[in-house]
């Protein structure tokens, strides 16, 4: 918003799948059009060029002058030239900025493009990135926000190293625990329900900071409560309905998993999968065989097993045989891992409650302290 509010300034949103970055371009365009500006979201894909998502934009300007109450008269002979500026095929950051400057005159513009890294043409992400220093330049009350999954912003925007003092860089972390404790007692309040405790760290606990895998166990902890006619939700109402709950999760997880466990003779591949999950990482997710030591001897019910006993499983968990669940990094001797798809991670969590392979305990968020700081601060007021 303080990008938004500064004429000439961006931003990029960027982060993990699944971490809420287009939940948040949501929420912004419309705290943006309450507000007076006109902010739309444009989806992109890999076919799209730099002009088929100036197209888009067009399209969008209909969908938000058909949702205007009242109309919008001044605004329909401007986004008519602007279309006008943009029929052609081969538009660039000058034909863009004019189209732009049409509508500008009666209102600011908000663009978030959402779903940038599927965007595979060199050229669309180079051109975009000329547009927001040529928009940056010259002070436009035009804001263009690129949203993706990345692990940093060059891999969404590149092209001018000079961008950078005009683009707010918003990097997505996962949800702290007492955030995603909120999103369970919010709903059970609605409901009209309760959670006790340990049902609150399982929901808060678990999904390792991805908002959709609360949302599941809370939905399916409330439906078993009221199954069983009670307000009352308890752990084991979240664990019953579990089962439930992993078969709304994208199956694309469910078949990588499979693929990546499966052995036609007795393996150690999903307790090798539980042990990363456990194992201690970096900021991005990184972590080292060594890390993997102390949650697999302990799922393994040994003092201390060698690093050899399950290194190898490391390799092929990174290879193609297994679909690569596991990305693997660095020298010889040096290697690194995290998941390929991070969403992985809370799924192997939650396959493995229904094994004696580890407590839930053992994973669960800390009971929240006095002043509520599990993580990063969080509003507790709406933002609007």
């Amino acid at each position: 918003m303080e990008a938004i509010r500064s004429p000439g300034s961006h931003a990029v949103v960027y982060g993990e799948r699944g971490i809420g970055k287009t939940s948040l371009a949501a929420t912004v365009t419309d705290m943006c059009n309450r507000n007076g500006r006109i902010a739309v979201r444009i989806t992109c894909d890999a076919g799209d060029n730099f002009a088929t998502i100036w197209r888009k934009f067009q399209d969008e300007c209909l969908i938000y002058l058909a949702s205007q109450p009242e109309g919008a008269p001044e605004l329909e002979p401007a986004m008519e030239r602007a279309a006008e500026v943009l029929a052609d095929d081969e538009i660039g950051p000058a034909q863009v900025r004019v189209a732009l400057r049409h509508i500008l005159r009666h209102r600011p513009i908000v663009v978030f493009l959402d779903e940038f890294d599927q965007v595979s043409e060199p050229g669309a992400l180079t051109l975009t990135s000329n547009l927001i220093k040529l928009l940056s330049d010259q002070i436009e009350a035009a804001t263009i926000i690129p949203v993706g999954v990345a692990d940093d912003v060059g891999r969404l925007v590149r092209g001018h190293q000079s961008i950078g003092r005009n683009l707010a860089q918003v990097r997505m972390p996962r949800m702290a625990p007492n955030e995603l404790r909120e999103i369970a007692t919010r709903g059970f309040q609605k409901l009209d329900m309760f959670a006790d405790e340990r049902a609150l760290r399982t929901i808060a606990g678990m999904p390792r900071g991805f908002p959709q895998y609360a949302h599941i166990l809370a939905q399916e902890g409330a439906r078993q409560a009221l199954m069983n006619r009670t307000r009352h939700i308890t752990m084991r109402h979240v664990i019953d309905g579990l089962g439930f709950g992993m078969n709304k999760v994208d199956h694309s997880l469910a078949s990588a998993y499979d693929k990546a466990t499966y052995s036609a003779k007795p393996s150690n591949f999903s307790d090798v999968l539980l042990a990363c999950c456990l194992a201690k990482s970096d900021q991005f997710g990184y972590f080292q065989p060594a890390d993997v030591r102390e949650p697999y001897s302990r799922i393994k019910g040994k003092n201390t097993l060698g690093v050899d006993t399950f290194n190898p499983h490391l390799v092929k968990l990174s290879s193609d045989e297994k679909g690569r669940i596991l990305t693997q990094e660095g020298p010889p001797r040096k290697h690194r891992y995290r998941f390929t798809d991070p969403l992985m991670e809370p799924y192997v969590l939650l396959k493995g409650i229904g094994t004696d392979s580890f407590t839930i305990d053992s994973v669960l968020a800390p009971p929240p302290t006095d002043d509520g700081d599990l993580g990063r601060p969080t509003v507790q007021q709406p933002l609007f």
